[in-house]
């Protein structure tokens, strides 16, 4: 039995939004590879210091406060950098 014209449509239409987004998706990917800091970042060799037991303590309080409200609004810190 054939499809249904509408129905072949919209699957062409499916298509080439996933095709469309693939390309934007492989241009950005080449013009990250391009940026030379980026290219840096992607290269350096694995952090290898210990994540220390002093670190884990200070950032489950960091994690806390902030689930208490008492976090620095992202809005708030762009003021004070005059980004805002």
């Amino acid at each position: 039995m054939p499809e249904d014209p509408s129905t072949i449509a919209a699957r062409i239409d499916a298509l080439e939004a996933r095709v469309i987004a693939r390309i934007d998706a492989l241009e950005s990917h080449l013009e990250t590879r391009a940026d030379p800091a980026w290219r840096s970042i992607l290269t350096a060799p694995p952090d290898d210091e210990p994540y220390t037991p002093d670190q884990q303590r200070e950032d489950a309080e960091a994690r806390a406060a902030i689930a208490r409200g008492e976090g620095i609004p992202h809005e708030q810190v762009l003021r004070e950098f005059g980004l805002l």
